[in-house]
């Protein structure tokens, strides 16, 4: 049978549960909230200082154009004549100007019919490299009037990457007649937000089509590093996300600027920020651990104390036995259970007042039932008796009557009262003689009894009157065709806590179908073969005994019947005339 759980551990694994997964869900929440909190706070703060970056670099934009529209404005058309002297001359002048500043700029002026001027010397390769390109064929044609482009300062040079911003010039019929350039190192733009870049961090821009235009490692400038349509589209403008390089975590956020179509991004080594991180979340784990351990010690503390109330109840309860109920100890350590103790006591008292009802009615039922069945056996044999005495009386037979009536008393002699129902089994067995010898003195039969009782037996108590039905079926039934040779023999033994005893004859015996009729109760008395005896006895047997006693009969035609007696528990028959009276009936 499967051991039923303890009240108090249900209560611990309950607590240690919720404990468990409160704790493992504040640590999650706790985890993913300040992971998310923390690299949203970085990665917002990185497309603001990218937004920075892009003003930063718009002002630079803006005045490289205040500087083209200057330059045009003091470009007059002598100038665009024939004049290369006074164009060389105020190239000079502008570079001097920007040397003077510290800018890293420097102009070039390309006219149409493929004359060349710039402020630094040495500049021509560059510039016819320049013309033959379809940049230049786009801008000279006056398409597009501003334009920005990346190029080398020096061909043979690639690291000299320059960002050009370039204006169309248009004389008075606004006719294009040639182009002013003016070219920004990558060193100039990268002063315009190295203030911005701090340590652990790599800022570049890429322009319209993915080309890195500026760095903050210059090794970069120059190369194509994203496909601009399916950057848009994943991680997209103006995000942020988490990418690893080799075993490096790292923050890429990025910002768009739609005026220069320049997209300005971000890479941030996170180890710093998640080893803090780690540092706060061990931290606040163990504020949980330990706020988790103090709740399941307070739990245990209080588990244990509201079931230990109920603990003892129950051994209170387990320990009654069923034969003996009675109230136990009230708890008032705790409403529920001082309630639920109070009910069961009075529960109790209610059950002990109900069994005390029920047994006496019962007493008082199977009493009515037991004097009932023991008035069926006396009237029929006293008046038979006396009907015979009157007649052998009659018919002069005195003698004979006298015997007859010597041990009818002998008989009656027997206390008949109901209060003393046992007898010993020697006391029946006198009885069992007396009773014969009155039926011998009614008939000529002569009836032998074979007492083959050992004596161990002859002491134990049984019902009184017990076997004298069965000896008077003996007579009237299984003698009833026998004249000569009648012999009655009773036996007695114990098997298996059960007292047997068996009243044999050798009488005419029963057929098949009336035998079992008989032991199944199944029949009616027909004047011959009435039944009642054994009837009788085994209702009494079932009263007194209960469990398996019960009468079980044996026979054929011409063989003899067998009728034995089962009684079950033999050995707890009362053994006092007190004890008689008060446990006769259970």
């Amino acid at each position: 049978m499967k051991r039923q759980p303890k009240l108090f551990h249900g209560l611990i694994k309950v607590i240690f549960l919720s404990v468990t997964v409160s704790m493992v869900i504040s640590g999650i929440s706790i985890t993913h909230s300040l992971f998310q909190f923390t690299l949203k706070e970085r990665g917002n703060s990185g497309i603001e200082v990218l937004k920075q970056v892009s003003d930063a670099n718009n002002l630079n934009r803006v005045h490289m154009q205040n500087i083209i529209s200057a330059i045009e404005d003091e470009l007059s058309s002598p100038m665009v004549s024939d004049d290369d002297i006074a164009i060389q001359r105020f190239l000079e002048e502008i570079q001097t100007t920007f040397d003077r500043f510290q800018l890293d700029y420097s102009v070039d002026v390309i006219l149409k019919d493929r004359r060349t001027f710039s402020s630094r010397p040495d500049s021509s390769t560059r510039l016819q490299y320049m013309i033959s390109s379809y940049w230049y064929i786009k801008q000279r044609s006056g398409e597009s009037r501003n334009s920005w482009k990346l190029s080398y300062l020096e061909p043979d040079d690639i690291t000299s990457y320059a960002l050009l911003c370039s204006q169309t010039i248009f004389d008075a019929s606004d006719n294009p007649v040639g182009i002013i350039i003016l070219n920004s190192t990558q060193e100039s733009l990268f002063r315009t937000y190295q203030q911005l870049v701090k340590e652990g961090e790599y800022v570049y821009i890429l322009d319209e089509n993915g080309i890195v235009i500026s760095h903050s490692n210059q090794s970069m400038i120059g190369q194509w590093f994203k496909a601009m349509d399916a950057f848009e589209k994943s991680p997209g403008y103006d995000s942020y996300s988490y990418k690893f390089y080799g075993s490096k975590p790292f923050l890429v956020a990025n910002y768009h600027d739609p005026a220069s179509g320049w997209t300005f991004v971000e890479e941030y080594d996170i180890s710093p920020v998640l080893t803090s991180f780690q540092r706060t979340l061990f931290l606040d784990l163990s504020i949980i651990l330990g706020g988790g351990l103090i709740a399941g010690f307070l739990g245990y503390r209080f588990a244990k104390k509201a079931s230990s109330a109920l603990t003892e109840m129950t051994k209170e309860v387990s320990g009654m036995h069923s034969d003996h109920l009675e109230p136990i100890r009230i708890s008032r350590a705790y409403y529920e259970v001082e309630t639920l103790s109070t009910a069961f006591n009075h529960l109790i008292r209610r059950l002990c007042e109900l069994i005390q009802d029920i047994r006496l009615r019962e007493a008082e039922k199977r009493k009515t039932e037991y004097d009932f069945l023991q008035a069926q056996m006396n009237p029929h044999f006293l008046h038979n008796t006396l009907i015979a005495v009157k007649s052998l009386i009659y018919i002069g037979e005195t003698d004979k009557a006298r015997n007859m009536l010597e041990q009818f008393v002998e008989f009656l002699d027997i206390p008949k009262s109901s209060d003393i129902p046992f007898v010993t089994l020697d006391e029946e067995l006198h009885l069992v003689k007396s009773y014969l010898a009155v039926m011998n003195c009614r008939t000529d039969k002569k009836v032998a009894l074979d007492d083959a009782v050992p004596p161990r037996f002859r002491n134990r108590l049984i019902p009184r009157m017990l076997l004298i039905p069965l000896v008077g079926n003996a007579c009237f039934h299984g003698f009833a065709e026998k004249e000569e040779d009648c012999r009655i023999r009773i036996e007695a033994e114990v098997r298996e806590q059960k007292l047997f005893i068996r009243v044999r004859d050798n009488g005419e015996g029963i057929d098949e179908e009336r035998l079992r009729q008989i032991s199944g109760n199944d029949y009616s008395s027909d004047g011959l073969h009435h039944g009642i005896g054994i009837k009788n006895v085994r209702k009494r047997l079932q009263y007194i005994y209960g469990g398996d006693s019960s009468v079980v009969l044996e026979s054929k035609p011409n063989c003899g019947t067998t009728v034995t007696l089962i009684i079950d528990h033999y050995d707890q028959l009362p053994c006092t005339e007190e004890n008689i009276r008060d446990n006769r009936i259970k």
